[in-house]
């Protein structure tokens, strides 16, 4: 190639590079890019603070549900190795027993295991409102010691069926010593 050519050819690619893309086609281009970038974070972002704000009024509702559950043990009987525990609701929201431990006073208390409690009227999944009779029943080597007994229960609002123990940090235990 001569050095005429050369010098020609590159000018022709010179004058192409100008005159290819006119600066409000580039300006645009450069618009649209910056938009979509920021609608694609805005995106993000907006997502990010919904489920934020969910998951803050879920903590919310059971830090309240916890707050107007109060339950009392009035009495405790134990008869041929059951044990009927006699519970009122005092408080505001109907609850769910979920558990009960019976262990001997002094000893270390054993992981509760969270199931549906069967009241003395047959009932499973019944709210305690007010007044209501838990029946467990319990080792013949614990009858005749002095025992603790813990019962948990949950705010009906936040009760799972399906899974008992879930939400139980946001329920309410209560200990009652009984003496043989």
């Amino acid at each position: 190639m001569s050095l005429s050519k050369l010098i020609k050819r590159k000018r022709k690619d010179k004058i192409f590079l100008k005159i290819g893309i006119s600066p409000i086609v580039s300006t645009i281009i450069l618009v649209s890019i910056t938009l979509l970038i920021g609608f694609i974070i805005m995106g993000f972002t907006m997502g990010w603070s919904l489920n934020s704000s969910r998951e803050y009024g879920l903590e919310i509702n059971k830090a309240i549900a916890q707050q107007k559950s109060n339950l009392l043990i009035e009495h405790v009987q134990i008869i041929n190795n059951n044990v009927y525990i006699y519970l009122y609701n005092i408080g505001k929201i109907p609850l769910r027993v979920v558990s009960v431990n019976i262990f001997k006073l002094g000893e270390t208390e054993p992981s509760p295991k969270y199931e549906l409690k069967t009241f003395i009227d047959g009932s499973t999944l019944l709210d305690i409102s007010e007044f209501k009779i838990l029946v467990t029943s319990i080792d013949s080597s614990l009858i005749g010691n002095s025992l603790v007994i813990k019962v948990y229960a949950i705010a009906s609002t936040i009760f799972d069926p399906f899974n008992p123990g879930k939400n139980i940090e946001w329920g309410v235990i209560v200990d009652y010593l009984y003496n043989a």
